[in-house]
């Protein structure tokens, strides 16, 4: 996946990484920004081909706003989280204290 920056003077493109982990309960997934800072969490998967599915779908789709949905938590901490097309949860966000944070996170991630 990649991240594009733009300026009046330049276009820079910046890489991020989707990054396969196994875990006792199965598959899951980490997309890493550049700085090394999470972006989003993988949900749990049975199998890694689930797993690489979700993440294939997560890169196939970050430009779809259709595939986001931004929400609150109970105790009013901002996130979003990241669905397949057919409108499985496939990811989600860290916590924000902030509407603004949560959607700068958003920006980056489209």
């Amino acid at each position: 996946m990649l991240q594009l920056t733009a300026s009046m003077e330049s276009l820079k493109i910046i890489p991020a990484r989707l990054v396969l982990m196994k875990i006792h309960e199965g598959y899951t997934f980490e997309l890493i920004g550049p700085g090394g800072e999470r972006w989003v969490a993988g949900s749990r998967f049975e199998s890694a081909i689930a797993c690489v599915r979700a993440m294939m779908s997560l890169k196939r789709n970050a430009d779809n706003k259709k595939c986001f949905r931004k929400c609150i938590s109970g105790d009013k901490q901002h996130y979003f989280v990241v669905m397949n097309l057919e409108g499985e949860l496939i990811a989600s966000s860290d916590l924000f204290k902030t509407a603004a944070g949560r959607d700068h996170a958003l920006l980056y991630m489209q």
